[in-house]
């Protein structure tokens, strides 16, 4: 998504899913957008159906309380209400391992623990 953001000069958003175990790549419009490789079907990703990943869980998701991140044109993070990001991070669980990715404010530059 942040990528996008930057190449094509305008806001794209992760929206993660705790409950469903799964997240989405929005529009600026909230559109989910086309798969950039899966042509023809929408960027949602379920962990639980995907074989490769159907061990890991989303065990939370939280960009200052919020469980959407939005990139803008420069790839600067923002939290689901729009304010600029103070602090963001998923953590995913996989039996007994545990990751942590960690969004940093203004540069979306992510840290994996």
């Amino acid at each position: 998504a942040k990528s996008m953001s930057i190449s094509r000069q305008q806001d794209y958003s992760v929206v993660f899913d705790v409950a469903s175990n799964s997240y989405e790549i929005q529009d600026e419009s909230g559109n989910v957008i086309e798969h950039p490789v899966k042509v023809g079907t929408d960027f949602v990703v379920d962990l639980s159906s995907e074989s490769r990943l159907s061990e890991v869980q989303i065990k939370s998701a939280s960009f200052d309380s919020t469980s959407t991140i939005i990139f803008d044109y420069l790839g600067s993070p923002s939290n689901g209400s729009g304010s600029s990001l103070n602090s963001g991070s998923v953590v995913l669980v996989a039996g007994d391992f545990e990751m942590t990715i960690t969004v940093q404010p203004v540069t979306g530059f992510l840290t994996i623990q």
